[in-house]
Formats: structure tokens, C-alpha cells, sequence
């Protein structure tokens, strides 16, 4: 899986209090991350390629192109 649990992974319920600015990109981050997340979905559904080394190769650079969001946080 490109954007998933890990092994080493923590869970955290956060309670983020926003202004109306703050909620507009904190939205908008969410939903960067989700379109870079889901970016190379169809590709792996089509050919049921789950190497991560892989398609990481195939879309890492893409997604960075596409999608103004810190790489280490879609590319694992």
C-alpha cells in the first residue's frame, strides 16, 4: 500500500480549533494529500502490482509534480 499504516505507526485523536482561514487549508491539505494518495490507485487496481519499491519508482516523481505537498508524507 502507497499511503497506509506502517508497522511503526501511532494513532492520535487531535481536537483542532480553527479559524475560518486555518479550516480553508487545513481542508485543503486533506484533500492534497488525498488526491496524491489515491494518484497511482488505478494503476495498482488495474495490475494488481502491490510492490511498494515499485510504485514508488513509477510515481514518486509524478506526484511530487502534480501535488505541492511534502513527498515524505504520500511516498511510503
Amino acid at each position: 500500500m502507497v499511503c497506509g499504516p506502517h508497522k511503526n505507526s501511532l494513532t492520535a485523536k487531535l481536537q483542532i480549533f480553527a479559524s475560518g482561514d486555518d479550516i480553508r487549508a487545513l481542508k485543503d491539505t486533506m484533500h492534497a494529500y488525498t488526491k496524491a494518495c489515491n494518484f497511482p490507485s488505478d494503476y495498482v487496481f488495474r495490475s494488481g502490482d502491490m510492490d511498494k519499491r515499485h510504485i514508488h519508482d513509477l510515481y514518486c516523481y509524478r506526484i511530487k509534480e502534480t501535488f505541492p505537498i511534502a513527498l515524505h508524507k504520500y511516498v511510503s
